[in-house]
C-alpha cells in the first residue's frame, strides 16, 4: 500500500493524501476539513497506475469531517503513487 497519494491540480497547490487507519483510507487534512479519497474501483488504491488521465476519468474527494459532505469532482487530474 502507498505512504501517501500525490493529487496534482492544475494552477492551484497539489494535496497530499497520507494513509490514515482510523479513517480507513487515504486523508488530506486541510485548514478546514478533513478530505478521503475514493476511487473508481477499491482495487485501483493498490496498483502502481495514473488514474484520470483520460477526460472522462475522475476521482472524488469527500469531506468526511462534516454531517452534510461537499463533493468535488477534479475533472482531467491525476494521482501519483509513491
Amino acid at each position: 500500500m502507498a505512504e501517501k497519494i500525490v493529487l496534482e491540480r492544475y494552477n492551484s497547490p497539489s494535496w497530499v493524501f497520507r494513509f490514515d487507519q482510523e479513517h480507513d483510507g487515504y486523508i488530506y487534512k486541510g485548514r478546514k476539513y478533513l478530505y478521503k479519497l475514493f476511487f473508481e474501483s477499491p482495487r485501483q488504491r493498490y496498483k502502481p497506475f495514473w488514474i484520470g488521465q483520460r477526460v472522462d476519468s475522475h476521482v472524488w474527494v469527500t469531506v468526511v469531517k462534516e454531517i452534510k459532505a461537499k463533493r468535488i469532482k477534479f475533472i482531467g487530474s491525476h494521482i501519483d503513487f509513491h
